[in-house]
């Protein structure tokens, strides 16, 4: 399972809707989990932001948790940072699994600076980074240094840099001459295990839905792929584009015959069949409260 590209954009949105609000409090209930509580005209919403390899995700949460007696002092330095800064902006770009938070603040001078937190959900590289305006790492709740990775170091007082990133594309922006040219060009394979190669921000679950979709549940290589199924390929990603851009999303967990879950996505998934069973919920960021705290019961 995991929390990809297109999962994050829609979690966007939402996170959208706390634009404006301020924070009240932060909490960091364990070792690579930071909540943040923020107040707006409608009320108080807390924003989970987890690091952890797992279960690394970023989201509106409903949960409650229990907090430790002495904050960490990674917990210590965001309220120091944050304070009761205003969120004033949240960032994507195309569809990397990196959620940009902006929080205008007052530092210790009192001047107004921007104050930015990285949500990083990358698997086992997650993270969690606080920059400044200057764009300069401030700290990290992982901190990476030159033994850890030589391509990217995260270490206080160092610039900002984005993870590597392949050349791939953006599906809400791409034209059919683009995807089919970039299908001709992709090393062959099984359709799906291509889709990932081709386009950025997707995970298995959708590129294999895509895939059911286009073959009508017959396996497909890309090399063979037809043009009605080209069709069929391009429809169905259209279809997913304008899910996330118009909020339409049908938010859907998957589990197994004996509730043990599975997967999850933004769209009906049809690719099991009656091997597995779905359950619907309202939101990204109430699935991902459901799949998570069910998940580790």
């Amino acid at each position: 399972m995991a929390l990809d590209g297109a999962f994050l954009y829609a979690i966007k949105s939402e996170t959208e809707s706390l634009i404006g609000g301020r924070v009240e409090k932060v909490h960091q209930p364990s070792r690579e989990e930071i909540i943040i509580s923020l107040r707006t005209r409608q009320g108080s919403h807390k924003i989970m932001i987890s690091a952890n390899a797992g279960s690394a995700r970023v989201h509106i949460t409903k949960l409650t948790v229990d907090n430790p007696n002495t904050p960490p002092m990674f917990c210590m330095l965001l309220r120091k940072h944050l304070g009761s800064g205003k969120l004033i902006a949240v960032r994507q770009d195309g569809l990397e699994r990196i959620l940009f938070l902006d929080f205008e603040c007052v530092n210790e001078l009192g001047d107004v600076v921007t104050v930015t937190l990285a949500c990083e959900i990358m698997g086992r590289c997650s993270n969690l980074i606080i920059i400044n305006q200057e764009g300069n790492v401030i700290d990290s709740i992982k901190r990476v240094d030159e033994e850890m990775s030589r391509e990217r170091m995260v270490l206080p007082g160092m610039k900002y840099s984005l993870p590597p990133r392949s050349e791939r594309l953006n599906f809400l922006s791409a034209e059919r001459e683009e995807i089919v040219n970039a299908l001709k060009n992709t090393n062959s394979g099984e359709l799906s295990k291509v889709l990932i190669r081709v386009f950025e921000g997707i995970s298995p679950i959708l590129a294999r839905e895509w895939s059911f979709y286009a073959g009508k549940g017959e396996y497909i290589t890309s090399e063979e792929i037809t043009d009605e199924q080209i069709d069929r390929l391009i429809f169905i990603i259209n279809q997913t584009k304008n899910a996330l851009i118009e909020n339409k999303c049908t938010f859907t967990a998957v589990m197994d015959k004996e509730d043990i879950l599975k997967d999850f996505s933004f769209i009906r998934t049809e690719q099991f069949g009656n091997l597995m069973i779905t359950k619907e919920l309202p939101s990204a960021s109430e699935l991902l409260d459901y799949f998570y705290a069910e998940r580790d019961r």
